[in-house]
Parts: structure tokens; C-alpha cells; sequence
């Protein structure tokens, strides 16, 4: 029996009935080199698989009789010809017999998953399997990837929006002054701690900067901010029985934006007197501070 030495699911009835799927692919050797590759790449930057080059994809083993110098040419399939980055695999050959009849051969590059890097084809472009297909994906989901991967670090990243325009000043003084560094020049201290840098000319904030130091860091993602609703009983009605009594939304860096909200709750809630078990009145809040608050509140900032 015909089988792979490597996974022994790939018997030849497999490659040739079995019906494609997320971890395997069948293609003939008259595609192109470059064209398969990409299928190479979708199998690494997913969950690993294995292309089989040689049988038709309706199952029609071809082998390499038709193209007798293909064969050599797919063996570089992986190589920096056609992937900029390159994945763990393994080349495996199996004697067949073709659909004429003659002694021939299939060619079989077992990926392997990457799970540190993304792997991209000389124009740069990523593809990903997903289930039966090998799909090239946007720019935004490369992004999606690269933060799944670890190979870009969002806080880091550069957001070419933000400029020394929108820097909160008071709030690097707040920061300076947590790192000792009352005494250096204001930007310096960013540039040097990687929140403000410069790309084509321009100086920008990276995403943590934004966070950090931005005035209003909603403006780069609308989420950055919290909004606190105070309303009348246990649930919050709309349109005519709308029962808000307090709505308020910061937009602030981080550290403003926590200390100003929790101030802000803080006036928010009652405090009730009652005469304690010694006969002197105690005054109560409504809710306890640990209720609303993380137990180690004191919002630090980072070095």
C-alpha cells in the first residue's frame, strides 16, 4: 500500500478520494510554482498541513510524466524564491503509477505550524488557511495575526494620526516627576522611553503614548474613555421611563482617567448616619469603597 512515512492518514486512496480539507490539499503539477507556494504559507500560518503536488484536484493521479521539469523546480517551493520567510517543513516523494499507466511520482511538503512569525510570499502578501481554501488576507487581518504572534507589539506600534500637538503637557509632568526626571526636557523624556517617534520626518505618538499622554486618546480609539451612568432603581429604562440621574464620560489618559472617575463616583454615592452599639452616631457610605474600587486603587504610573 502507498502510504506517507510521515502521516500515515496520507494513503494514496486518501490523496486521491478524500475530500480537501484544513490540513490537506491536492494540486497538479502543471500549476505554477509561485502560485503554490502561497498554498505552502497558508498551511504554516495556520495549523500546519500537507500539500500534495502530482494529483488533479478531481483525484486524477498525474504525477510529474508531463512536466518532467517541474519536479525540480516545486522542490524549491519553499524556498526564498517565492516565501520571504520560511516555514518548518519536509519534502516526502512516493512512487505512483499514473493515470496512463506509467511509473511516475507525487511530491508531498509537510508544513509544519508558525507560531512565532508570520510567513509571507515575496510580495509580501499572507495567506491563511481556512477550512478547504487557502485565502489571502487584508492588511487588517495581517495586523490581527502579526498581535496573535507577537510580531508587533500594539503598545508599540506607531500611530501616524497622533503628533506633539496632541500631548497632554501637565500629564508628562506627572510622569517625569513618578520617574525622577523633573529636571529633563519634556519630550526628551518621551523620545527616550519610546512614546514619541519619528517616522518619515514626522514625529509621532506610538499606541501607548496615546494612552498615556494623548488629551483625549478617544479620538484614536474610540473606546479609550469610560462612562459612568447613575440611574433610579435596579435597571435603566429608555425613551419616556429613562430614569438617568448622572451620566458622565471621561476622555482622558490613563491616569487622569482613573483618578477623575473614581473621584467623580466618590460624589455620587450618600452616606447615612445611625447610632452605633457605643451611643455615637456612624457615618456609613452607601456603598463601600472596596465595592466600586480594585483594593489596590493607587494608580501608579509606569517606569
Amino acid at each position: 500500500m502507498i502510504v506517507s512515512q510521515e502521516n500515515s492518514i496520507l494513503t494514496l486512496k486518501y490523496m486521491t478520494e478524500e475530500k480537501e480539507n484544513q490540513f490537506f490539499d491536492r494540486k497538479s503539477a502543471r500549476k505554477p510554482v509561485k502560485e503554490l507556494a502561497n498554498f505552502v504559507a497558508s498551511f504554516a500560518n495556520a495549523s500546519g498541513g500537507t500539500l500534495v503536488i502530482g494529483i488533479a484536484d478531481d483525484g486524477k493521479i498525474e504525477g510529474f510524466e508531463d512536466y518532467p521539469n517541474k519536479y525540480n523546480d516545486f522542490l524549491k517551493v519553499t524556498s526564498i524564491d517565492y516565501l520571504k520567510t520560511i516555514p518548518n517543513y519536509k519534502n516526502e516523494t512516493l512512487e505512483v503509477v499514473n493515470y496512463k499507466g506509467n511509473k511516475d511520482k507525487i511530491l508531498l511538503i509537510h508544513v509544519q505550524p508558525s507560531t512565532d512569525i508570520l510567513i509571507r510570499n515575496v510580495k509580501d502578501e499572507v495567506y491563511l488557511r481556512q477550512g478547504d481554501s487557502s485565502n489571502k488576507l487584508s492588511s487588517e487581518q495581517i495586523r490581527i495575526l502579526e498581535y496573535d504572534r507577537r510580531e508587533v507589539s500594539f503598545e508599540e506600534e506607531i500611530n501616524t494620526r497622533s503628533n506633539v500637538n496632541n500631548i497632554d503637557m501637565e500629564m508628562v509632568e506627572i510622569y517625569k516627576k513618578a520617574i525622577g526626571a523633573e529636571n529633563k526636557d519634556s519630550l526628551e523624556v518621551l523620545r527616550a522611553r519610546n512614546f514619541l517617534v519619528k517616522k518619515d520626518g514626522e514625529e509621532h505618538l506610538t499606541n501607548s503614548g496615546i494612552l498615556l499622554f494623548a488629551e483625549d486618546p478617544s479620538i484614536f480609539f474610540p473606546t479609550a474613555r469610560v462612562r459612568v451612568v447613575k440611574f433610579d432603581g435596579t435597571e435603566m429604562h429608555t425613551g419616556a421611563e429613562l430614569n438617568i440621574v448622572k451620566d458622565k464620560t471621561f476622555a482622558l489618559p490613563l491616569y487622569k482617567v482613573i483618578k477623575e472617575t473614581q473621584a467623580f463616583v466618590d460624589t455620587q454615592l450618600r452616606e447615612f448616619n445611625h447610632l452605633g452599639n457605643n451611643g455615637e452616631f456612624v457615618t456609613v457610605p452607601e456603598y463601600p469603597k472596596f465595592a466600586w474600587e480594585e483594593r489596590n486603587h493607587k494608580c501608579r504610573m509606569p517606569s
